[in-house]
């Protein structure tokens, strides 16, 4: 992804950072739920992923709206929370497939089941991001620059 100005990189760094506490998040409740409360099978995984990462995206959202995008917090949030929603929801059925296909088919095969989910988890989140920064820059927050 090329960067046109140093503030798209700040920017991008924002919101990696964002990224990154949201990925905390998800991390924590997802561990929680499978090796805590008894998730562990194929569809509890599959289930865990779906609620860790909804609950990051709703943090993640309200740290954007007011830190990454400032300039987008006057803005209609019902219209900028549905947007960001279905990006996210994009993001989170290409997070669970990255996380499924990762887990199943590569990590669990050489490392124990703890190390694999953290490892199939981190892959899905950092590929995810590229799409999630991508896809909310030019479509959720596609104005910012004619707002500032």
């Amino acid at each position: 992804m090329a960067f046109h100005s140093n503030k798209e990189l700040d920017r991008f760094i924002k919101f990696s950072i964002v990224g990154a506490l949201g990925a905390f998040i998800d991390l924590g409740v997802l561990n929680a739920l499978i090796l805590w409360a008894g998730w562990d099978t194929e569809l509890g995984r599959i289930l865990a992923n779906t609620v860790s990462v909804l609950l990051a995206i709703l943090f993640n959202f309200t740290l954007h709206r007011y830190w990454t995008f400032p300039e987008y917090k006057n803005h209609d949030q019902r219209v900028q929370l549905i947007k960001f929603m279905v990006v996210s929801f994009i993001g989170l059925l290409i997070n669970t497939i990255i996380f499924y296909f990762a887990y199943e088919h590569f990590f669990s095969v050489f490392t124990t089941s703890v190390l694999a989910i953290q490892l199939a988890k981190v892959t899905a989140i950092g590929l995810t991001l590229f799409w999630n920064f991508g896809a909310n820059r030019f479509w959720t927050y596609r104005h910012v620059n004619q707002v500032a």
